[in-house]
């Protein structure tokens, strides 16, 4: 299943990459658009499969973990959550001052994904993921109550935190007692499912899951 994964995960990078050295980087931002409406549905899958900004810092953050000091403090400005919203908005005027003005297209992407993936060589993924990034944030909204997500079984789960500990977006938590995984911070992978030793975590339609 891992093999899978990343394998989708290259795939959707080199057609990336493929659309940016085409000249088509907005054919990127429309199908980055859809992905919203899907995550009302079906969750933040973008983020888990597809974002290229995800794919890089994964694959960077597994030579870099064990050279990295996870202990270190995360800034009080980058733990506000008006940060992400400052970012967005920061984009998208530099975005359209420069085509306004100079009639030059920003490659935002390729920006990002530069910031991204040096943010993995100083902070664990979910600082990036949960604090910095101006597209995740949108998909947070979008996917704040999707109608299937990722579900722990709390009549299986014995609250031994191998999810928590492999959860790259800090989604799961405890709530009440239990482990609960929060849909909107959720990247949809299967990380925290194939950790789990006793099958607890699966995804489905969230009214229908067992809590």
């Amino acid at each position: 299943m891992k093999i899978i994964q990343n394998s989708i995960r290259i795939i959707f990078l080199l057609l990336f990459i493929f659309l940016t050295l085409n000249g088509n980087p907005m054919i990127w931002f429309i199908f980055f658009a859809i992905s919203l409406i899907v995550a009302i549905f079906f969750g933040r899958i973008y983020c888990g499969y597809i974002c290229p900004m995800n794919t890089c810092m994964v694959f960077v953050n597994g030579s870099m973990k064990n050279h990295r000091n996870d202990k270190r403090q995360v800034p009080y400005w980058l733990l506000n959550k008006q940060t992400p919203y400052i970012f967005l908005l920061l984009t998208i005027i530099s975005v359209l001052v420069l085509k306004q003005v100079f009639q030059a297209n920003l490659p935002v992407l390729l920006i990002w994904i530069v910031i991204s993936t040096l943010s993995v060589i100083v902070f664990k993924l979910y600082v990036f993921h949960n604090h910095i990034c101006p597209f995740g944030v949108l998909q947070k909204i979008f996917s704040k109550s999707p109608m299937f997500s990722k579900t722990i079984d709390t009549q299986k789960c014995t609250n031994c935190l191998k999810c928590q500990k492999v959860c790259n977006s800090n989604a799961i938590n405890f709530s009440n007692s239990k482990l609960e995984i929060n849909s909107s911070l959720c990247h949809q992978c299967q990380d925290c499912t194939l950790t789990c030793p006793l099958n607890a975590i699966n995804y489905s339609k969230k009214n229908s899951a067992n809590k």
